[in-house]
């Protein structure tokens, strides 16, 4: 007796199996839902920075500095990029490097300060580490950042008195360099206070008269 074998058709509704159909589904669904907490986690910065006139800065902005009384030349800077337009302050105060950030209209964005590999807890750094290897394999320190965000209050009392009782939100920004496919690029990190990685941006800077802090 010939036995004919008869070849299903994947293309024909009647002879798909419903445990497969469900199964491929489920891993399509998978892998979007990873790739598309890969693209929110790693993200493109594209940035321009150039030196504006105090006449160019909002009126909210000139008296949040003036109220926090700092005591040394201000240097103000416009910053365009895929989030939008804000206004940075940058100065040096009691030996170290400023950058306070405002939103266009000059609402209290952020306060970010230069800082050393020392001064962050041992045990926080630990973590941030062992998260940016698992990111990128071999990765070099350019700049390292303390981001305070918060109520303006709370900001102006960190900026006016350098209390530690601000209340504020302590972050990590961190700009990192490190090959990737073959190629050099810079990468803007963000931590949380514990160490973990919050976002990931490949920067692509194009400045003009831009201060490294």
């Amino acid at each position: 007796m010939i036995t004919k074998k008869v070849q299903m058709i994947p293309g024909n509704p009647k002879n798909r199996n419903p445990y497969y159909v469900g199964k491929f589904l489920r891993i399509f669904i998978f892998v979007f839902l990873v790739q598309l907490n890969y693209d929110s986690f790693s993200q493109v910065k594209f940035e321009r920075e150039y030196k504006i006139g105090e006449n160019e800065v909002p009126d909210k902005a000139l008296n949040f500095i003036n109220e926090s009384e700092v005591n040394s030349q201000i240097n103000w800077f416009r910053e365009e990029s895929e989030d939008g337009i804000s206004i940075e302050a940058k100065f040096k105060n009691n030996g170290k490097l400023y950058s306070v950030e405002f939103s266009e209209s000059g609402e209290i964005q952020d306060i970010e300060i230069i800082a050393r590999k020392k001064e962050i807890p041992k045990e926080v750094w630990e973590i941030l580490d062992e998260n940016l290897t698992t990111e990128f394999d071999k990765y070099g320190i350019m700049k390292i950042q303390t981001q305070f965000t918060g109520e303006s209050a709370g900001l102006l009392k960190l900026l006016k008195e350098g209390a530690e009782d601000h209340g504020c939100i302590l972050k990590y920004e961190i700009i990192i360099k490190s090959v990737v496919e073959k190629e050099w690029s810079k990468y803007e990190i963000l931590a949380d206070d514990e160490g973990n990685i919050l976002q990931v941006k490949k920067l692509i800077v194009r400045n003009t008269d831009n201060l490294e802090y």
